[in-house]
């Protein structure tokens, strides 16, 4: 059995876990050059603190859905 496609989906994979934590620790120095709480942000994009601050640590991921919305 060729192994190369799971190597390549684990690359991608790990390429957008690398490229996800970038975002989030984005988010959170823009956050906080800003002077903005979690609990400040969360409540002007409509979520509560809990769920924006498991979102900034890597715990949940946001549907494009909401995202968008």
């Amino acid at each position: 059995m060729d192994k190369t496609p799971k190597r390549e989906i684990n690359a991608r994979e790990q390429s957008a876990s690398v490229l996800a934590a970038a975002v989030r620790a984005r988010i959170v120095v823009t956050r906080k050059e800003q002077g903005l709480t979690a609990a400040a942000v969360a409540q002007q994009i409509g979520l509560s603190r809990p769920f924006y601050t498991q979102l900034e640590r890597g715990m949940r991921r946001l549907s494009m859905v909401r995202f968008l919305m």
